[in-house]
């Protein structure tokens, strides 16, 4: 061979050599991984929709079995904390079951173990179309659960009347007279009608006049809500609480009642914690932590 197709063949070797592409045993950065060794997570959970909460201040209520103190002999003191504005709707309550956070609404409606009626069974959360009216036919764990993945708490009975009546004891959470218009109560005649056809409720925070001066709604009427507090009785004076039969106590007053007895602030039930009706809801509450930015 000559010597200048020598040098020729040499300089055309040394140019493809500055021009060639990555060496096949080296992964570029945007190479695919095999399929074996991606990993499946699951996608990220939709935006949890933020129920407004107001800050109730620090007060303290006159004693009594709705707070769970059956002394009553002194006050109970409540440190301020942060409530939902509504009772839960039904719309955020199927996102957490959606969201595997949540047991569904129950099917049936319960009080204190017993079943009530078929009309009742309609109107549980489960069966309506009607996203904004409030979850009802949970239990009270159930509704504390829900709570719980909405990074906040069950009120207890005292700070729930203290939303409700205020520093000032409001005989309503609007003030000192009674009032039925624009209160989700009375909606049914139980002369006419005493087992009536659902819905009982109202969608949440439609009903005017049932508000606090501090933003609260329908803590009069709507669905009576579930509390933390267990229910403590007198029983040769000792003091028995609920965790033997489950009985806790629940605030405000049901829509499907007739009497304005229920809807005054210091209104209160007893209940078995087990119960699932469709006149029981509840909202949540947040604790006031040092130093925290508002819920």
């Amino acid at each position: 061979m000559r010597a200048s197709s020598v040098l020729s063949l040499f300089l055309c070797l040394l140019a493809l050599g500055c021009r060639r592409g990555p060496r096949i045993d080296a992964v570029a950065k945007d190479s695919p991984k095999p399929l074996s060794s991606v990993s499946a997570t699951p996608s990220s959970p939709a935006p949890i929709e933020s129920i407004p909460m107001v800050l109730i201040g620090a007060g303290q209520l006159v004693g009594g079995d709705r707070l769970g103190d059956h002394d009553g002999s002194k006050p109970v003191s409540v440190g301020s904390f942060w409530l939902d504005t509504i009772e839960t709707p039904v719309r955020l309550y199927r996102t957490c079951v959606a969201q595997l956070g949540c047991r569904p609404p129950e099917t049936l409606a319960y009080h204190n173990g017993h079943h009530l009626n078929a009309r009742a069974d309609k109107s549980c959360a489960i069966h309506t179309s009607v996203a904004d009216l409030p979850a009802s036919c949970v239990t009270q764990q159930a509704a504390a659960t829900f709570c719980k993945w909405a990074g906040k708490r069950l009120p207890t009975s005292a700070e729930w009347e203290l939303a409700a009546s205020g520093r000032k004891a409001r005989r309503f959470p609007w003030g000192p007279d009674p009032l039925t218009k624009g209160v989700c109560f009375k909606l049914i005649n139980f002369a006419k009608d005493p087992l009536p056809v659902p819905p009982h409720t109202c969608a949440v925070g439609t009903s005017a006049t049932d508000k606090t001066p501090e933003g609260v709604l329908d803590m009069a009427g709507n669905v009576m809500e579930w509390t933390s507090t267990p229910y403590v009785f007198r029983n040769d004076h000792r003091d028995l609480r609920s965790g033997q039969n489950g009985e806790v106590i629940v605030r405000g007053g049901p829509s499907l009642s007739d009497s304005e007895d229920s809807l005054r602030t210091d209104y209160w039930e007893v209940a078995t914690a087990d119960s699932a009706t469709d006149t029981y809801g509840f909202r949540c509450a947040k604790s006031v932590d040092s130093g925290s930015a508002p819920p």
